[in-house]
């Protein structure tokens, strides 16, 4: 396929420089009214349908946001597809790994024919084909490697294959530069993603005078949301859970999740050796132990198969976290309604997934901490 030709294309310049963009240099930001731009005539026609869902002014704010994807995967692609259509102002893919007949699985932006070629740079091509409009830029670096000044030119990271001491460390710097920060694993037919938006306005519509016969009244109110570092998230004790927590399948399939993840920080690989068969039950007893939880609350075999399906991707599983996570990102960049807070579990084979919200304990009035989950159904 021939490389079409691109003002915002450069590739190769990117994979020589990896502080890029430089950090004495003023980068564009989605806040900087000196570097916002307007739509065009032709973006206003393009893009009339969702213009007239969330607003021109939501519109514009999408147009002027730059997002930094780690990590091509199934999950990833979604997330590029419904960012692009919906109109975003620049797309920076990176992934350091290459083209491996797994990936044709799940990742569309891809072919037989880019085996053995770097993801991002294979994907670039099909991904700008969506949506000209948008500068779409590849780089052949895993994001883990990059230095700080790196992502101080984007609006919002989204990570994805990444470890849990990557997730941390990126977080913590789009935390310090005011970068939305989202970090997402899947698992077979499970899919975890967490969002870090820091302190986050919005604007919610609240409707009054709702009887029988009466037009409803619409106010608009202005809203904050208060979101938590992943770093500090992961210090949440557990339990001891109310009956009614041990019910909900949300907090067993996350806690599932973290014990993998933590295993693989603590060990330097996935529970997947011969010799991880003893060493992960008995590191899952610990972890619940230090959270006052008992063994049973995750059967081996739910571990086990979060462990053995970690980073193994399913189409339409992908299609459904990846579609949620991309409406968070846009709902987060339109400003219109309450993005979720702040991890999203889902179990495609219950066909549920659920909000939990996790943080810190943070004691209310009568000295105690809680930490609900909302279920939502998905299929």
């Amino acid at each position: 396929m021939s490389k079409r030709a691109h003002p915002s294309e450069h590739v190769s310049s990117q994979a020589d420089n990896s502080s890029a963009p430089s950090s004495n240099k003023k980068v564009r930001r989605e806040t900087d009214p000196e570097a916002a731009s307007t739509l065009t005539q032709d973006d206003v026609a393009l893009y009339d349908r969702q213009i007239r869902l969330w607003g021109m002014e939501a519109q514009t704010r999408m147009r002027n946001s730059s997002i930094l994807v780690g990590g091509l995967t199934g999950l990833t692609n979604e997330v590029c597809k419904n960012l692009v259509l919906a109109g975003i102002g620049a797309l920076t893919v990176a992934d350091g790994a290459k083209v491996s007949v797994d990936d044709l699985g799940a990742q569309f932006f891809i072919a037989e024919s880019d085996i053995g070629k770097n993801r991002a740079e294979a994907s670039m091509e099909r991904i700008l084909n969506l949506n000209p409009r948008v500068k779409v830029a590849a780089l052949a670096k895993d994001v883990g490697s990059m230095p700080e000044d790196f992502f101080a030119g984007f609006d919002f990271v989204v990570l994805s294959g990444a470890d849990l001491a990557t997730m941390i460390r990126i977080d913590n710097i789009c935390r310090k530069h005011g970068i939305k920060f989202y970090a997402g694993v899947m698992a077979g037919f499970h899919g975890l993603f967490f969002c870090d938006l820091m302190l986050h306005s919005f604007v919610k519509e609240i409707k009054s005078g709702i009887s029988k016969g009466d037009t409803p009244k619409i106010s608009k109110v202005q809203r904050e949301s208060h979101y938590v570092a992943l770093e500090d998230a992961l210090t949440k004790k557990w339990g001891p859970l109310s009956r009614k927590q041990t019910k909900n399948i949300a907090i067993p399939l996350f806690l599932a999740f973290i014990i993998v993840l933590k295993y693989q920080q603590q060990h330097g690989h996935l529970p997947t050796r011969k010799q991880d068969a003893e060493a992960l039950p008995a590191f899952k007893n610990t972890y619940l132990e230090s959270q006052s939880l008992e063994a049973s609350v995750i059967k081996d075999d739910q571990l086990w198969t979060i462990s053995a399906m970690l980073g193994r991707d399913l189409a339409p599983v992908c299609a459904i976290v990846g579609g949620i996570l991309a409406q968070e990102i846009i709902k987060t960049m339109a400003q219109n309604d309450e993005p979720l807070n702040n991890f999203f579990v889902l179990d495609a084979m219950l066909s549920v997934g659920a909000v939990l919200p996790v943080s810190p304990p943070l004691p209310d009035a009568n000295g105690s901490s809680s930490s609900k989950a909302v279920a939502m159904e998905i299929l």
